[in-house]
């Protein structure tokens, strides 16, 4: 398996590739560090070679110091990229002319306008053609979440993932979330029972794709899977539910967006990726 390791030298990003080595095996890596140009003041010109100078080194010492962390973890390191520019747009470049099974990186969890500007962990996943694994803090990966749709099914992302994850001492969820849009009719227009049967569908649909996912897991040697079935909007759905099982890692896809500002609306994944605590793994067909 190959991943590309970003690192600014923080805490952070060696948790992402820690936790990364808790659930994947034969993991070799390519580690780029990028010292971001985006927010440097002009005046610092006046002294750029100076100041190049002293980006080079400290990236020096960020991709050595890296090179011995994920050997220690028994990460095979291959290249070792280093490049002062915009880190969003590098890290894509780099992931482009490199054929990696994942990008691994970890997030400072930013809220407030910083959150909806988007931090680099997550306009890489929302731009990246490759799935993405993103931490925010040291985890021991024991309770897995799993929220599946159709879609999910439909394809192959599941069935690849279990096949090549670890699951030893692990605890392994699957979650179905339904929203009845009520909304849409008024309430003296339509039959008493018509909010129920549709409940009552959807609850039957819900648990046999929960029912066809677990037979994946079991495929695999995989028989401890614990399946619910929630009602309301799927990301504070998941969210909750992540809380309430102390989930230290949800599992799901996210569509490859344009570059751009995304203030108003944005895919169940993003919103989950911007509030939770717990790590995600953002795959990609």
């Amino acid at each position: 398996m190959k991943i590309l390791f970003c690192t600014d030298g923080s805490k952070i990003s060696y948790n992402a590739v820690k936790n990364f080595s808790q659930i994947f095996n034969d993991i070799s890596a390519d580690i780029i560090s990028v010292s971001d140009m985006t927010y440097i003041p002009d005046n610092v010109l006046v002294h750029a070679e100076k100041y190049f100078h002293q980006c080079s080194s400290s990236v020096n010492s960020i991709i050595d110091y890296s090179v011995e962390y994920l050997e220690n973890l028994d990460i095979k390191v291959d290249k070792k990229i280093k490049m002062c520019g915009n880190s969003v747009d590098l890290i894509l470049n780099c992931e482009s002319q490199n054929n990696y099974d994942y990008i691994v990186m970890g997030s400072n969890g930013k809220r407030g306008l910083q959150k909806w500007l988007g931090s680099v962990s997550q306009e890489v996943a929302s731009n990246s053609k490759t799935s993405v694994y993103i931490s925010k803090t040291s985890q021991n990966i024991q309770n897995i979440l799993f929220p599946v749709n159709f879609s999910y099914i439909l394809n192959d992302n599941l069935k690849r993932l279990i096949s090549a994850m670890n699951f030893t001492d692990k605890n392994v969820y699957l979650l179905n979330v339904f929203d009845i849009p009520e909304f849409l009719f008024l309430e003296g227009n339509i039959d008493s029972n018509w909010a129920s049967d549709i409940e009552m569908k959807q609850i039957k649909e819900g648990t046999k794709l929960l029912n066809s996912a677990e037979m994946l897991f079991v495929n695999n040697g995989i028989s401890q899977v614990k399946k619910s079935i929630k009602k309301g909007n799927t990301s504070e759905q998941i969210l909750k539910y992540i809380i309430k099982n102390s989930v230290s890692l949800a599992v799901m896809g996210m569509k490859s967006r344009k570059a751009k500002p995304d203030f108003i609306s944005s895919s169940v994944s993003r919103r989950v990726l911007e509030n939770t605590s717990c790590d995600m793994l953002i795959v990609k067909n």
